[in-house]
């Protein structure tokens, strides 16, 4: 496949691949591998002509899979994974401490005797007692990678949602084995004339801005975040690394307004390729 056929705009955060068993005759039923998988604070602005160097994690994401009209593909719909069992990776133990109280009273007498003197007496002593017992209850559960969440866009059109599990701020590595759990499964409907040409399957990433957690900003030309740095701090930070943003999608030919990349409720893409004719062995 041509590498026009791929926008990996984002590929230090996120790496996306999908291929599919080639039709024939014989093979007319094909299953979608989607792999995808995510990088924790991967590095930008490496590139020499940048201006700013800065972190980048992605908090949620979607994974789209696209029927374009026209195309004589369809995806079977008792196909589609529409829940996954979960991925774990440990185990998580709560350990809650609980304290009782006893309490009590205790009495005793002295004697006490003066060999010197005939007089003997007698103290009579008391106390209250109080006794702290504990004792603590564990509660383990199990961590998942990443929550998912499928629905149906339209007809064609499926996506799965991508978050982290509770106390995780972002996603990093795969939710699911690309080879041993596809997808769906497509089918081919051209006709033995028409099968000069593979059929087209998009696959995308998506994300809101919003989604994009950008850590540790440096301007490079140190003289000048200085400056910035006593002027107006953090927002100019966020504004330039917002820029490199912009133009890491112009770059792929996907333009887009400054408002848009600032508007915290846009949707960006992060990378988008056609799914490959591919034997499955062969990946």
């Amino acid at each position: 496949m041509s590498a026009n056929n791929f926008k990996r705009i984002f590929i230090d955060v996120v790496s996306l691949d999908a291929w599919h068993k080639p039709f024939d005759e014989k093979c007319t039923i094909s299953d979608l591998h989607v792999d995808v998988a995510f990088v924790d604070r991967a590095r930008l602005g490496g590139e020499e002509e940048s201006k700013v160097r800065f972190h980048l994690s992605i908090k949620k994401a979607e994974i789209h899979v696209i029927v374009p009209p026209g195309e004589l593909v369809e995806v079977l719909p008792d196909s589609v994974v529409r829940s996954a069992p979960p991925i774990l990776r440990g185990k998580q133990t709560t350990t809650i401490a609980r304290k009782q109280q006893t309490e009590g009273s205790a009495k005793g007498s002295l004697a006490l005797s003066n060999n010197g003197a005939s007089a003997t007496g007698e103290t009579t002593l008391s106390a209250n007692l109080s006794v702290a017992r504990g004792d603590s209850t564990e509660i383990q559960r199990e961590i998942e990678l990443m929550g998912v969440m499928h629905t149906q866009v339209t007809r064609g059109h499926h996506r799965w949602a991508l978050e982290p599990d509770i106390g995780e701020s972002v996603l990093y590595g795969r939710r699911w084995d690309a080879v041993k759990e596809p997808r769906l499964k497509l089918r081919d409907l051209r006709k033995s004339s028409q099968k000069s040409f593979d059929p087209i399957v998009y696959i995308e990433a998506r994300c809101l801005r919003d989604d994009l957690k950008i850590e540790d900003i440096e301007l490079k030309d140190e003289s000048k975040w200085q400056r910035l740095s006593r002027r107006l701090g953090q927002e100019n930070r966020i504004a330039a690394a917002e820029s490199y943003i912009r133009n890491r999608l112009a770059k792929f030919g996907i333009e887009v307004s400054p408002h848009s990349v600032h508007e915290k409720f846009s949707e960006i893409l992060i990378a988008q390729i056609a799914a490959i004719p591919s034997n499955t062995d062969e990946k």
